[in-house]
């Protein structure tokens, strides 16, 4: 009977403290003089919670621990050293929390880059292989072209005929366009 009663007690004190500490969001409390002898000018209360009083003053915002703030706001917002106790150590576990949090999402971050470089490299790869493979076809093109003009060509010595400059300018074309490709081909080759 007697736990029970004390049961009851400690949830009222604890929604005495919560009320309390709710309704003091917005009071001005004009200069507020900690018991480190630090003085706070248009102090207007931001929250009180169980570690201790977060404000705004004219120099700027403040956390102030319970143990530095006055008696009177200490018995005022009932402070209770083991409430704090919890609230740090719940503080804590969510910095570390958010911590692992952002350690995860570097680590995804990273494993999607790291998999569209890798996207990215195959695919100039594959781009390459590609291009080397149309050199090549074009290559085989042009030496059986190079052969049939050849051909051309000495038919035409034979019969002595004015075409054989424009076959033999032909050829040179042919002869460069090859030369061109194969250090294409080369270069490719090497990049891979």
């Amino acid at each position: 009977m007697i736990a029970a009663i004390e049961e009851e007690f400690v949830k009222y004190k604890d929604l005495y403290r919560e009320f309390s500490r709710l309704g003091a969001k917005g009071q001005t409390l004009g200069t507020l003089t900690t018991k480190k002898g630090v003085t706070h000018e248009e102090v207007v209360i931001r929250e009180v919670d169980a570690v201790g009083m977060s404000i705004k003053s004219k120099a700027g915002f403040y956390r102030i621990p319970y143990e530095d703030l006055p008696d009177d706001l200490q018995d005022k917002y009932q402070f209770d050293p083991g409430q704090r106790d919890l609230k740090l150590a719940k503080e804590k576990g969510d910095e570390n929390d958010h911590a692992v949090a952002v350690r995860r999402a570097e680590e995804q971050t990273k494993a999607a880059e790291d998999g569209r470089k890798t996207k990215e490299q195959t695919e100039k790869i594959e781009q390459a292989k590609r291009r080397m493979q149309e050199i090549r076809a074009e290559l085989t093109s042009i030496d059986a072209e190079l052969v049939q003009l050849q051909s051309e060509l000495d038919r035409e010595m034979l019969k002595r005929l004015r075409n054989t400059n424009a076959i033999k300018s032909k050829i040179a074309a042919k002869q460069a366009r090859k030369a061109t490709l194969a250090v294409e081909l080369s270069r490719l080759q090497s990049s891979l």
